[in-house]
C-alpha cells in the first residue's frame, strides 16, 4: 500500500490516514473526494460498489462496510491483485473496529477525533511488514501455495459472516457468535494447535475471522489446510444447526457459491474443489 484511509462516510472525515510513499497529499481533501465517488456509485450506479479504480497510476481499492459506516480504501501499485489488497482491508477493519470498540451509535454521536485513532499506526505497521514478507516469499511454490489457502479461506469466512450478520438477530445472533468464538477456542487447545504456536493468531470475534495475517515462513502447508477446513466444516455445521436447509442455500448461492465458481481455478490448484462441494452441497 501507499497509501490507507478509513474514513466515517456519514461526513466523509478521514478517521485514519498512513502515507507508505514519497509523495504527498491532504488526506482531508482527498478522503472527501473518495467518499464521494462511493456514494455516487451506490447512489446512481444501482447500488453497485466501486472495489477498483485506477488514476493517477495507482490502483484505489475500496472495501466499504454499510452498517458501521465506514469507508477504507487503499491506493495501491496498479499490479496489485485486487482481491489480495481486499482481504488484507477485511483484516484492517475487523482490528480497527475492534481497537477502539467502535458502534454505529458511537460513531454517530461522538465528534471526530482524529488523535485518537492515531495508535493504530502501529498496528498497521505490524500488518504491513508481515505481508511484505509474505510477499518475498511468493516465487517459492510452497508459499504461494498457504498464501493462497489463507486467502481463500479469509474469503468464504467473510462470506459467513455476512450471512450471519444478516440472517440471525438479537439473541440467535449472540448465540450462533458465541457457538462459533466456543468452537475457536476449543481447537487452540488441541494438540495440533499446540504443535504449531503460529495457528494461534487465528482469530474471531462479532466482526468476522483473521487468518491472513498468519506468517507463511513458519506454517506448514498440510496443517494450515487441515485446520481451515476444519474451522469451515464447523462453521458450516452451525448454520445448519441454526437455518433450514432452502434459506441455508439461499444465502450461499448469493456468496459462497459464487465465490467458488470464480475461483475454480486456484480451489482446483490447492485441491480444495471436491472437498468444498462435498461440504456445501449437502
Amino acid at each position: 500500500m501507499k497509501h490507507f484511509w478509513v474514513i466515517y462516510s456519514q461526513s466523509s472525515v478521514s478517521l485514519f490516514y498512513k502515507n507508505y510513499s514519497d509523495f504527498n497529499l491532504d488526506p482531508d481533501l482527498v478522503s472527501g473526494f473518495l467518499s464521494a465517488l462511493n456514494y455516487f456509485s451506490e447512489s446512481e450506479l444501482d447500488s453497485q460498489e466501486i472495489l477498483s479504480i485506477e488514476m493517477s497510476g495507482l490502483k484505489w481499492v475500496y472495501s466499504y462496510h454499510k452498517e458501521m459506516g465506514l469507508l477504507l480504501v487503499a491506493a495501491c501499485e496498479p499490479s496489485a491483485d485486487t482481491k489480495v489488497i481486499l482481504a488484507r482491508l477485511q483484516v484492517i477493519y475487523k482490528m480497527f473496529v475492534e481497537q477502539f470498540n467502535l458502534t454505529p451509535e458511537l460513531l454517530n454521536k461522538v465528534i471526530v477525533d482524529q488523535e485518537k485513532y492515531a495508535p493504530f499506526e502501529e498496528i498497521l505497521d505490524m500488518l504491513s511488514m508481515q505481508w511484505k514478507q509474505a510477499e518475498k516469499l511468493m516465487s517459492s511454490s510452497g508459499a504461494a501455495h498457504i498464501f493462497d489457502l489463507m486467502l481463500v479461506f479469509q474469503q468464504i469466512y467473510n462470506h459467513f459472516n455476512k450471512i450471519i450478520r444478516k440472517k440471525f438477530h438479537k439473541e440467535d445472533y449472540d448465540n450462533v457468535i458465541d457457538e462459533i468464538g466456543m468452537i475457536l477456542k476449543n481447537l487452540k487447545e488441541s494438540p495440533e494447535f499446540k504443535e504449531n504456536p503460529e495457528l494461534s493468531k487465528i482469530s474471531f470475534s462479532k466482526h468476522g475471522w483473521s487468518v491472513i495475517t498468519l506468517n507463511p515462513m513458519i506454517l506448514d502447508e498440510e496443517v494450515l489446510k487441515r485446520t481451515l477446513i476444519m474451522i469451515l466444516l464447523h462453521l458450516n455445521n452451525v448454520l445448519k444447526a441454526h437455518m433450514r436447509d432452502y434459506p441455508r442455500f439461499n444465502a450461499y448461492s448469493k456468496g459462497i457459491y459464487k465465490y467458488l465458481i470464480e475461483q475454480f481455478d486456484l480451489l482446483n490448484k490447492l485441491d480444495l474443489v471436491r472437498i468444498l462441494l462435498q461440504m456445501f452441497i449437502q
